[in-house]
């Protein structure tokens, strides 16, 4: 894995356009990937995984009916 291929917390925000409260209240809720520790107060995520979660989410909303 690359330096390069890891989204930080404000990446994560800005990516799925939520609020850092939201995105603790999902991690804590467990509905959240695990994240990696950088330092004691820095975390970031793999951009592989926070893209697949959000493909996942996308499949389980359901269609709307026309």
């Amino acid at each position: 894995m690359n330096i390069l291929d890891l989204l930080t917390v404000s990446d994560v925000l800005a990516k799925l356009h939520i609020s850092r409260t939201t995105l603790y209240e999902l991690r804590k809720a467990g509905d959240f990937p695990r994240h990696y520790c950088l330092s004691p107060r820095r975390i970031a995520w793999p951009r592989s995984t926070i893209e697949d979660w959000i493909t996942q989410r996308e499949q389980e909303q359901p269609q709307p009916i026309f």
